[in-house]
């Protein structure tokens, strides 16, 4: 996913956003989403999963970050509103002197008028504490999309270990595509 991030403007996600674009803020994420046990993720309804990976952000650092202890949640019910989910990332990020952020954000999955299911899906809205935990203050806030040609490779790079044949992989990852999809219809009643 990439996108921009203002350390400027940190209390509006896409005003954040614009500024971040306006000052060549980019921020961008490669992600690892791994899950141990693929039934108990998708049966617990915080189908959480772990995450770590490597951040390009200008603006906190001119290396790359390791994104380390990460959680993900997958597309679960947002209590503060009806017929929406979420997608959570968390994560502690580190720079090459050791200097820690925090990295919070949000997808929010709700079928308002016309065709929102793409933007939903593919939109990140970001929040980076300087700190190391989510009480850290607010350093700065953005918005990252995944454009179509990245959310096309990055379909090719789901992984089933521990899997003892073909079928089984198959049915596994039948299994998460059945669920993705399964959570899209509920939301968006699709068809």
């Amino acid at each position: 996913m990439r996108g921009y991030l203002s350390t400027k403007v940190v209390d509006d996600y896409q005003k954040a956003s614009e500024q971040g674009r306006q000052d060549d803020s980019q921020f961008q994420f490669t992600l690892t989403i791994i899950s141990g046990d693929l039934d108990q993720m998708l049966a617990d309804p915080k189908h959480e999963a772990k995450m770590l990976g490597s951040v390009t952000a200008p603006a906190l650092s001119a290396h790359p970050l390791t994104a380390t202890g990460g959680e993900f949640n997958l597309l679960v019910r947002d209590p503060d509103q009806a017929n929406t989910r979420q997608m959570r990332y968390r994560m502690r990020l580190t720079d090459v002197e050791g200097q820690v952020y925090y990295f919070t954000g949000f997808k929010v999955i709700h079928d308002d008028p016309g065709l929102d299911l793409w933007s939903d899906t593919t939109t990140l809205y970001v929040t980076v504490h300087h700190g190391a935990s989510v009480d850290s203050p607010v350093l700065g806030k953005g918005v990252l999309k995944i454009a179509p040609e990245d959310f096309k490779r990055q379909m090719t790079t789901i992984r089933v270990n521990n899997a003892t044949s073909a079928k089984q992989r198959l049915r596994a990852i039948t299994r998460f595509g059945r669920f993705f999809a399964g959570e899209l219809w509920k939301t968006y009643r699709i068809g």
